[in-house]
């Protein structure tokens, strides 16, 4: 069995409490329903003792006993009672009993109302003993106790039933989480990433702050300190990643520190880039690699930030491998080195062609981005397999749309972090 991290399974039930409260309220109003349809039933209890020779009277109050029910005596209690309800259906809510060894008869009324069930059983007293005078000329029954609510006076407590479902439902919302999270094999915490050694580079929240891409730059910084130019390729396990978010926000923040960047969008399947700046270019970067004479200007697209300059993708290639693998990228990479503080390449996803790889060659710096609770931990894992296999370097990781009030990742998102 898998080894439970009970932080990062506390932390994703505080996520997602909302889904309990939703299971606790919805069986809360079930029980209320239910409790509404299946009324909870009070039981009046009473005893009625035969009088005289005691031998006899444990003889007569046998034969009594099946006497209460009868039609006559309930339909006089009807009557008495002014009650909307027929023989049959009163019969059904009184039993009576009585022992050989005993000279008395146990009388049970139920009703929905504790009151109804007192006034029912003390009026049955009342007309069965007129009864059992006017049939059988016995005058020596009495009662002995009278009605009175027993147990409580609740068979099915309204309380009760309303707790039990909404608790069967709290406990169903629980149960789904830990299921959830039992089964959910994507990015949940710190310790999901540490388990990997993969340095994390920077956590953006779902709510992003300058403060977060800061430390994505102060740790690339680090990592690329003895180099005076900087390729940093970022790469994702999926296409839901917010890599080109992520590319364009670092892209701003270094053009806010007066660095000169140039991004390249080497993602040739999603005009991702150019959408985001609002440009349209002839050329991009297949064009570039195609081209049998290369001049950079001519590829290059500026945008309204007189620091960031971009090569779109270009043409859409059918070789898409062959692209991304072209030994001229070195050559163009580093002759854009002259010309850029900072190069930042968003590339597809690295589990879905071999390019990527190749491309990371002829940079110094790998970055995959994941997104919290979607990227796929056996994805990471197979990215870091691949690089390795190819004797590259994943540097290492990105987390965003990550809830950091958690503190899942506190300590990442108040610092800079890598893994020991």
């Amino acid at each position: 069995m898998e080894e439970i991290n009970l932080k990062s399974l506390l932390n994703y039930y505080i996520e997602r409490v909302k889904i309990i409260g939703i299971c606790t309220l919805v069986f809360f109003l079930v029980g209320l329903v239910y409790t509404g349809i299946n009324r909870p039933k009070y039981i009046s209890e009473s005893t009625i003792t035969v009088t005289g020779d005691i031998n006899a009277a444990k003889n007569q109050s046998t034969v009594y006993a099946s006497q209460v029910t009868n039609n006559e005596v309930l339909q006089t209690v009807i009557n008495n009672l002014n009650l909307k309800t027929s023989v049959k259906n009163l019969k059904n809510n009184v039993t009576a009993s009585s022992e050989t060894t005993s000279d008395s008869i146990y009388i049970t009324v139920t009703n929905t109302s504790s009151k109804k069930a007192m006034e029912i059983n003390a009026n049955l007293n009342s007309a069965f003993i007129e009864y059992i005078k006017n049939t059988y000329g016995n005058k020596n029954l009495k009662i002995s106790a009278g009605a009175t609510i027993t147990g409580g006076g609740i068979v099915k407590k309204y309380a009760k039933q309303i707790l039990t479902t909404t608790l069967i439902g709290t406990i169903l919302g629980v149960i789904y989480i830990f299921i959830k999270f039992y089964f959910d094999d994507s990015v949940k915490s710190e310790d999901d990433i540490k388990s990997l050694k993969l340095d994390i580079y920077g956590v953006i929240p779902s709510d992003i702050t300058e403060e977060s891409y800061k430390n994505v730059i102060n740790n690339i910084t680090t990592t690329t300190i003895d180099k005076d130019n900087k390729v940093v390729l970022f790469t994702t396990t999926d296409e839901e990643s917010d890599k080109d978010l992520t590319i364009f926000t670092l892209a701003s923040m270094y053009a806010d520190l007066d660095k000169k960047v140039l991004i390249i969008d080497a993602d040739l399947k999603n005009d991702n880039q150019a959408t985001i700046f609002d440009v349209k270019s002839k050329s991009g970067y297949t064009d570039l690699i195609n081209a049998k004479t290369v001049k950079l200007d001519s590829y290059i697209t500026k945008t309204k930030n007189k620091k960031i300059d971009l090569i779109t993708n270009g043409s859409k290639s059918l070789n898409e491998v062959e692209v991304l693998s072209s030994t001229k990228n070195e050559k163009i990479l580093n002759e854009l080195k002259t010309k850029y503080d900072i190069i930042l390449i968003g590339t597809p996803p690295v589990m879905g062609t071999t390019g990527t790889l190749e491309l990371s060659k002829y940079t110094d710096l790998n970055l995959l981005v994941s997104t919290h609770e979607l990227s796929k931990m056996k994805d990471i894992k197979n990215a870091i397999d691949k690089y390795n296999e190819d004797e590259l370097k994943l540097n290492g990781i990105i987390i965003s749309d990550v809830d950091t009030k958690l503190n899942n990742y506190s300590s990442y998102y108040s610092k800079n972090y890598f893994n020991k």
